[in-house]
Parts: C-alpha cells; sequence; structure tokens
C-alpha cells in the first residue's frame, strides 16, 4: 500500500507561517510512505450435501472468518525541502504491525435435474463484510501516529441462477446470472483505493467430457459494475469527489482428471 504526503500542507498546520520561509506550501512537496506487510493463519471450510429425492440436491457451505497478524515495514520519501519535519523523529522508515480479519460467509446451494438434459442450479451467499470496519496500522515507531484505513463495510448478498444443457454424452453448455452486492455503504465511504460496486456477472461455458475420466471446460463471464460515486472527506477535512466506471472480462479453462 502506498500513499502520497503532501509535507506542504503538514507544515502549515505545525510550523505556521515559517514554513514559507522554507518555501513549503500546500500541494508544493509532496513525499510518499510505502507500506508492505504480510502474514499466516488459518481458517475452515464446512458443509453438508442433502439428497432428498432423486435428481434435487441442497447444499449448506461455511468458510470461516480469518484473523490476520500482519507484520512489515513502512518507507518514508521525504524531500529535502520537507526534512525539518523528520527532525522530531517522524516520517522516518519503520516496522509496522497490524490486525485484520477477512469475512466469513455462508452459502446455500439447490441443483434439479429438471429432465435428462436441463439441469437448474441456483445459490445464495451471505458474506459478513461488516468485519472489516477498520484496519489500524500501528508504528515502532513511537514518534509515528497510528494510520487508519476506514472501510465502513456492511454485510452483503450473492444470489446466482444457472442453467447446464447436456448436448448428449459428449458436449455441455451451461449460462448463469449473478447479483453481487458490494459491501462498500455510500459514496461517503467509497475510497479510490477500494472503488468498489454493486455488479452483475453474465456466464457462459462449454464443456466437453471425452470419457468417464477425462474433462475439459472454458468459461466466459463480463462484470458488469454500477457506477461507483465517490464522496469522500479526511479526518481533516480535504474532499475528494469523483465517480469510478469498471467492467470486466473473465476467461477460464480446466482440465479435469479422475482416477
Amino acid at each position: 500500500m502506498s500513499n502520497a504526503i503532501d509535507f506542504g500542507a503538514i507544515c502549515i498546520a505545525k510550523l505556521g507561517g515559517v514554513c514559507s520561509e522554507l518555501g513549503l506550501s500546500p500541494q508544493s512537496a509532496d513525499g510518499k510512505v510505502e507500506i508492505k506487510a504480510d502474514g499466516w493463519s488459518w481458517g475452515y471450510n464446512a458443509g453438508i450435501l442433502f439428497k432428498p429425492i432423486d435428481g434435487l440436491r441442497l447444499g449448506i457451505a461455511y468458510r470461516s472468518k480469518v484473523s490476520h497478524r500482519l507484520k512489515g515495514n513502512a518507507k518514508f520519501t521525504v524531500p529535502t525541502s520537507a526534512q525539518v519535519l523528520t527532525s522530531a523523529g517522524a516520517f522516518r522508515n519503520s516496522s509496522i504491525s497490524s490486525n485484520s480479519d477477512l469475512p466469513a460467509n455462508l452459502a446455500f446451494g439447490v441443483r434439479y435435474n429438471l429432465n435428462k438434459q436441463l439441469i437448474l442450479l441456483s445459490d445464495l451467499t451471505w458474506t459478513h463484510w461488516s468485519v472489516m470496519e477498520k484496519v489500524i496500522i500501528k508504528f515502532d515507531n513511537p514518534s509515528q501516529p497510528p494510520s487508519t484505513l476506514d472501510f465502513s463495510f456492511k454485510n452483503t448478498i450473492r444470489a446466482s441462477l444457472g442453467l447446464i444443457y447436456r448436448i448428449n454424452s459428449t458436449w455441455t453448455v451451461r449460462s448463469g446470472f449473478t447479483f453481487d452486492e458490494s459491501p462498500v455503504r455510500n459514496a461517503q465511504t467509497r475510497t479510490l483505493r477500494t472503488p468498489d460496486s454493486d455488479r452483475y456477472w453474465l456466464a457462459f461455458g462449454l464443456g466437453f467430457h471425452q470419457n468417464s475420466n477425462l474433462k475439459f471446460n472454458v468459461g466466459y463471464a463480463h462484470v458488469f459494475f454500477k457506477d461507483a460515486l465517490v464522496q469522500r472527506k479526511d479526518a481533516f477535512g480535504h474532499s475528494i469527489e469523483g465517480s469510478v466506471s469498471s467492467q470486466a472480462n473473465i476467461l477460464s479453462a480446466e482440465l479435469q482428471w479422475t482416477f
């Protein structure tokens, strides 16, 4: 993660009129900080599959929350004209640590054979995104105050409907549609770092089954994102406004061999 730092604005806030003598003014002396961190943690998956009648399958799957303890380093780049702001110990390279939770999700799925050729599939997934309300980055340097990433995410629902059509014993075609809700609450909590929005998936696939052991599948999905409006203010009252337009094309291929 990287972020620009307006040392001119910081100087005005800390030292006032002295900054003009140093040649520092807002947006005239930008630096940056780069943070890299990693960590290992664990989670678990659990699922149950029911077959109440012939041709009908009902499934429930749960993926646990994963809590990460991240450790890494922060590297500051400070313009020569702003070096005076490091005299008190701030804006110096430092080790960092942070806690971050990745959300749990719970999914319900249905598969129903309408006949020998046509299969109907549907799923509904709930994701506990609200565990990612804030991520606080703590610096080992006592002169550097913590940095907070405020996500304010909400819990989300993802709903899908799909069809599988068996042309014959060798070829299969698939199609599906998904509504995928974004965890971003509104334009005031959306950031340009994560300009996410509600999206719709439209997908198609083709399967080739040479025999019972070998299967080959290809798929294509197009993701339609709603335009994401940004109207965000930081702790200092600075604001950024705009909109982000996005779309995605996803190609996939799979070769499966069972023995």
